[in-house]
């Protein structure tokens, strides 16, 4: 019996981020839908949207974050094994995006499904599963390197 390969699938994350009341990086994580893992928000691409408009789409879908994209590149790119329904699993490449969010929305698509909450890059990094997303989260550690990807990347968001 033969096994069918499965090809890798493209996906686009965004990694939203913020201050706290003393000016420090924090990093917005979601749960999964299924296993409750802290994860960012992620989504497959769609017909008509670029990359950056995908992740922040998907922010807002998973998180209720509202923002805007740092850059005109992704930070960087991560692997992981989505699992999906009916138990198959897919190899994924995720392009993550650094998005500066501006606020929170109180009611968003998937509030049911999924919990947010705000933590440290480090913090962050050591929550979340996949090594390529850890080193990205960790990266976002100091200020210095959040302030090189952009003049908003350290505003306050709501």
């Amino acid at each position: 019996m033969s096994k069918r390969k499965i090809k890798q699938a493209r996906q686009y994350a965004a990694i939203p981020i913020g201050t706290d009341a003393a000016g420090c990086p924090r990093i917005l994580l979601v749960t999964s839908r299924g296993s409750r893992r802290w994860i960012i928000p992620q989504g497959w691409p769609i017909a008509g949207l670029t990359g950056s408009r995908v992740a922040l789409r998907e922010a807002w879908e998973e998180a209720g974050a509202v923002g805007h994209i740092v850059g005109d590149r992704p930070l960087g790119e991560f692997h992981y094994r989505k699992q999906l329904a009916g138990g198959t699993i897919v190899p994924c490449r995720a392009e993550a995006w650094l998005m500066q969010v501006s606020h929170l929305d109180e009611d968003w698509p998937e509030r049911a499904e999924r919990q947010r909450a705000w933590f440290t890059p480090a913090a962050a990094s050591l929550l979340v599963a996949e090594p390529e997303l850890r080193a990205m989260l960790a990266s976002l550690g100091t200020r210095t390197t959040v302030a090189e990807k952009g003049p908003d990347a350290l505003s306050l968001p709501a």
